[in-house]
């Protein structure tokens, strides 16, 4: 039995990343809820032994684009940097591929 792979979800990262609409084009507001699992889809093949992806619209500017749980409660930067560090993932590193991701899911979104 591979430990690895018998990590319980509530055990895992939960990564909560907020995307806005207006990154979609002028038709984001209407588009944002399929883009958003579309890209949940997505990024649910990335690292899915260790994380757990929540990809939501930022309709609420007051909360942070990028958010980490743990066992259900926030965590701090610093707290999720040692997560990732863990599964050897740089958190900076790891942020911008984040990003890079998210760009080439919303290009293959508004090409379909």
């Amino acid at each position: 039995m591979n430990p690895v792979s018998d990590i319980p979800n509530i055990k895992k990262l939960t990564i909560i990343y907020r995307v806005e609409p207006g990154g979609l084009g002028p038709n984001g507001k209407q588009q944002i809820n399929e883009f958003c699992q579309f890209a949940e889809d997505k990024f649910r093949q990335l690292d899915s032994l260790f994380l757990i992806w929540d990809i939501q619209p930022r309709s609420d500017k007051r909360l942070p684009e990028i958010q980490f749980q743990f066992m259900r409660k926030n965590i701090s930067h610093q707290q999720a940097t040692i997560y990732l560090e863990k599964i050897g993932k740089n958190i900076t590193q790891f942020s911008n591929e984040i990003d890079d991701e998210m760009a080439n899911y919303i290009d293959m979104f508004l090409s379909r």
